[in-house]
């Protein structure tokens, strides 16, 4: 292969143009899937930002209205005297159920909106309102599902009436946004062993912090769908990259054709077999050194017949005649010598 290489003049010019190409789109293909990955991100957490932002507005007014109402007292919404719930069937659940003096009104007044929030997008799990404490008083119906004695099922299907204090939900439950980070999210693994997003903006009552609006994303059907365009783009860089390179080769080789033909020609001069010359109507380097070629072989035919004809000649003449070097060597004689 690399005897070839250095014989052949098109591979020297056809293999670095398809390294380069192939660097080039390879490096292209990858910053385009990641600056693809990104808007796509970008898309889903300005979405989700605008969601939870929503979604808390949406809570603050309707906690300030029914404290305003009378409907809630301020010390019935801020209770945090947890009270465990023994009877009926969310009793004895591991992990524990609770009760606070609001979950009434919140059961019946957020529910149906909490849902509203969930059905949205296929790709959001959970809507929810948890206190300071993580306390999750309402959940939407996916997760408010009856018990069936099954821990792993109803940890994963009855999620209502909870306290979510592990370090993410105790996170997004005491986030206070600012001026530049007015939602906070945070990544991370589900206790289902789904990766999501968890997207937390807090919940104000008359100045006071209650709690938070908490969005919960899964993240599977995004990662498909990068998978499904670095795939796409994948192929795509592959055909381009064939396709760019059969052209090359077939560029390269209608460009060196003359210099391939050349080439032999001058090999068979070299071997004594006349030479016609081809035409080439071009003014590049390639055509203007076969118009010097073809000048010089025809050059070199006329002197070659001027030269066979003084050879008839002297061979015809009845006088000898030598030719003799100066140190009296005779090189060459006709055949009358």
């Amino acid at each position: 292969m690399l005897s070839l290489f250095r014989r052949q003049i098109s591979l020297k010019v056809v293999l670095p143009l398809i390294a380069v190409l192939t660097v080039l789109m390879v490096g292209f293909g990858i910053y385009f899937v990641r600056e693809r990955t990104r808007a796509v991100e970008g898309l889903l957490l300005t979405k989700a930002r605008n969601l939870v932002l929503v979604g808390a507005a949406s809570m603050e007014k309707i906690l300030s209205d029914a404290v305003n109402n009378g409907e809630l007292t301020r010390e019935d919404l801020f209770d945090t005297d947890y009270q465990l719930i023994t009877e009926g069937p969310l009793a004895g659940t591991d992990p524990p159920k609770f009760h606070t003096r609001y979950d009434r009104f919140f059961d019946r007044e957020f529910q149906d909106l909490l849902d509203h929030f969930a059905m949205e997008d296929p790709s959001i799990v959970f809507a929810i309102l948890v206190d300071h404490n993580g306390y999750v008083p309402t959940h939407n119906r996916r997760y408010s599902k009856p018990l069936k004695g099954d821990e792993i099922h109803d940890r994963d299907n009855n999620r209502t009436k909870r306290i979510f204090d592990d370090p993410v939900g105790l996170k997004a439950a005491r986030f206070l946004g600012n001026a530049e980070h007015a939602v906070l999210r945070q990544i991370y693994e589900r206790d289902t062993g789904e990766v999501m997003w968890d997207l937390s903006a807090p919940v104000m009552i008359d100045g006071q912090h209650w709690g938070a609006f908490r969005l919960g994303l899964l993240l599977a059907e995004t990662e498909q769908s990068i998978v499904r365009m670095r795939q796409t783009i994948l192929i795509s860089t592959v055909m381009m990259l064939l396709v760019s390179s059969v052209t090359i080769v077939l560029v390269v080789r209608r460009i060196l054709q003359p210099l391939v033909t050349m080439t032999q020609s001058v090999e068979h001069l070299a071997d004594g077999k006349i030479y016609q010359g081809f035409q080439m109507d071009s003014n590049d380097e390639i055509g203007k050194l076969i118009k010097a070629f073809n000048k010089m072989s025809s050059q070199l035919q006329q002197t070659t017949v001027s030269r066979d004809y003084y050879d008839c000649i002297v061979e015809s003449m009845r006088e000898a005649m030598m030719i003799i070097s100066s140190e009296g060597v005779i090189k060459s004689a006709n055949q009358s010598t």
